[in-house]
């Protein structure tokens, strides 16, 4: 008997012959052709998407909300608060 590591089956990636049935979900086609530009060579969508949502998962979302709230200030400058245009 094979044995597979728990750790897909907690993240909701269990083995194939688990996953045989599909979800067809919407999408426009600026979506798909970005997929598509995601793709890595015989990867399907399930897979990109995988890939993405565990990629979101190992960013450290606190560090990136800092950055951004510190550059915050700079880019203030560039724009002309709505008051000046009244």
């Amino acid at each position: 008997m094979t044995r597979y590591p728990l750790d897909p089956i907690f993240n909701n990636r269990l083995p194939n012959f688990f996953t045989s049935m599909s979800t067809a979900i919407d999408i426009d086609e600026g979506v798909k052709k970005r997929l598509q530009l995601l793709d890595r060579v015989g990867e399907s969508y399930d897979e990109i998407l995988n890939r993405l949502m565990d990629s979101l998962e190992d960013m450290d979302v606190e560090e990136i909300i800092e950055a951004r709230w510190l550059k915050l200030p700079r880019e203030m400058g560039k724009y002309i608060p709505l008051k000046r245009l009244t």
